[in-house]
């Protein structure tokens, strides 16, 4: 009796041993390290990529003008306001023609200014006279709106073999705008600044720089 109990215990011990050792039926068994990493990490996302929306479009703005001055501006400004716009006024600087000088080049005029002077004057040139404090020592023989007017006069002096050239002037001129924001071009047509009592002519409705 003692012995079989012995032999039960022996058996018992060795079946607690093995199911120490190796998995009991139904239960996962080891997974190697590598795996275990790739298995325990967060799940991929199933969320779709998201794509880039249409690109905004910026909104329409015309501008208004150039207005013959400040005032006109600040009316034009008063009027759209009225309307229900939002105006903006702006204004910029352009250089604009002012005529073309015809100079003397000959270099008998940087030694002799006055007997050159003479000799045009003899031509019946009678507007010449000399550049004051001019460091080229340049004699003027005609100012002419038109560049026309200035190559003839040019050509003159070339038949009484006198060198010159033709030089243009500019001077700078202010240009007054009104800016409107959320307007297009046909919003501001000609029949519409009527209605409003804008002037409609001599205006330009570019697009807002």
């Amino acid at each position: 009796m003692a012995r079989k109990l012995l032999f039960t215990l022996l058996a018992a011990n060795c079946l607690f041993l093995a199911w120490s050792r190796w998995i009991a039926p139904g239960r996962p068994g080891p997974v190697p390290s590598g795996v275990r990493d790739v298995m325990t990490g967060a799940p991929p996302s199933s969320a779709p990529t998201a794509t880039a929306g249409p690109p905004q479009v910026a909104p329409p703005c015309t501008s208004l003008g150039p207005f013959p001055d400040a005032a006109a501006q600040a009316q034009a400004a008063t009027l759209l306001g009225a309307a229900g716009k939002s105006p903006r006024t702006r204004t910029n600087t352009l250089q604009v023609n002012d005529g073309y000088w015809v100079f003397v080049t000959d270099r008998r005029a940087g030694t002799d200014q006055q007997s050159t002077l003479a000799a045009i004057r003899r031509a019946g040139i009678d507007d010449a006279f000399v550049m004051p404090d001019d460091p080229g020592l340049r004699i003027a023989v005609g100012m002419f709106h038109e560049r026309a007017g200035a190559e003839q006069r040019a050509a003159r002096m070339q038949a009484l073999q006198i060198d010159a050239v033709i030089e243009e002037r500019t001077r700078t001129e202010p240009r007054y705008w009104v800016d409107v924001p959320g307007e297009t071009v046909e919003g501001l047509s000609v029949s519409q600044r009527a209605q409003w009592g804008i002037t409609t002519e001599g205006l330009f409705t570019p697009t807002c720089p």
